[in-house]
C-alpha cells in the first residue's frame, strides 16, 4: 500500500516534476541532470532523492501521469453519450489541445513513445495502446452504426490519429515554425482529414463531421482553445 502523501510533499513532487520537464525541453532528457533539475525546482538534491531514487524515475514519472491524464480526459469524452462521430471528433480534438497547451511534454512522449531501453518503455507503450484503444472503439461504433466506411481497420487508424496529432502538433504550434499553424486551423484540418478517410460516402457528401467552430462560436467543442490548461502533475 502506497503511503498517503501530505499536501506539501504532493506539492514538492509536482514542484520537481514540473521542473524536471522545463530542463528536459531545454536540454532533452540524455543531457538532462539531477543538479540540473533541484536548481530548477529550487530545492536541495536530498530532497530530489527523497521523492525520486533517480533521474530515471523522474521520467518514468512524467510520462507515466501526464499519459494517464490523457487517457482519462478521452475517457470522459467517450462517457458523455454522443453519436460516435461527435465523440471522436470531440476526443480528437480535446487530443489536439493537450498537444499544443504542452508542447514540452508532447516532444518528450514523441521521442520516447518507441525508444527501446528506457525504464519507461514497455508501460508506456502500454498506456499509448490504451488511449489508441479508447478512439479505435468509436471508430468501431461508428462502423457498427453505418456511419464509418466498414473496410477501414479501427485499430490502425486510431494509431495513426494519435501520431498524426503529436507529430504535426510539434510541427505547427511554435509561432517560429516555418509554417505555423492555430489550434483552430490544425483542428480544422484534422476534423477534414478524419471526415475523408472515415464517413461512408453519403454522410461525408452531407457534411456529417462537424469541423472546429471558430473561437468564441457557442458550438465549439469545450476545449476551449487557450483558455485550456495544460495538464497538471498530479
Amino acid at each position: 500500500m502506497k503511503p498517503v502523501r501530505s499536501a506539501k510533499s504532493q506539492r514538492t513532487r509536482q514542484n520537481l516534476l514540473s521542473a524536471a520537464l522545463r530542463v528536459i525541453g531545454r536540454e532533452g532528457y540524455t543531457a538532462a541532470t539531477v543538479d540540473q533539475i533541484v536548481r530548477e525546482a529550487g530545492v536541495s538534491k536530498g530532497v530530489a532523492y527523497y521523492h525520486f531514487k533517480s533521474k530515471e524515475e523522474i521520467g518514468a514519472s512524467i510520462l507515466a501521469e501526464k499519459t494517464d491524464q490523457i487517457h482519462d480526459r478521452l475517457a470522459v469524452c467517450a462517457e458523455e453519450g454522443r453519436a460516435p462521430d461527435e465523440t471522436l471528433h470531440l476526443m480528437l480534438t480535446t487530443f489536439t489541445e493537450l498537444a499544443f497547451h504542452d508542447l514540452v511534454f508532447t516532444r518528450f512522449l514523441m521521442n520516447e513513445l518507441w525508444r527501446e531501453g528506457r525504464i519507461w518503455s514497455d508501460d508506456l507503450r502500454r498506456k499509448m495502446g490504451l488511449i489508441s484503444t479508447l478512439i479505435a472503439e468509436q471508430i468501431e461504433r461508428g462502423q457498427r452504426s453505418g456511419l464509418f466506411r466498414p473496410q477501414l481497420d479501427a485499430r490502425f487508424l486510431a494509431t495513426g490519429m494519435i501520431g498524426l496529432v503529436i507529430t504535426n502538433a510539434m510541427r505547427v504550434a511554435d509561432p517560429e515554425a516555418e509554417h505555423p499553424m492555430s489550434e483552430d486551423a490544425f483542428c480544422a484540418q484534422v476534423a477534414l482529414l478524419f471526415r475523408q478517410a472515415l464517413l461512408t460516402e453519403n454522410r461525408a457528401s452531407e457534411g456529417a463531421c462537424p469541423p472546429c467552430q471558430a473561437a468564441g462560436s457557442p458550438d465549439r467543442p469545450a476545449h476551449a482553445g487557450a483558455t485550456a490548461p495544460a495538464m497538471p502533475h498530479q
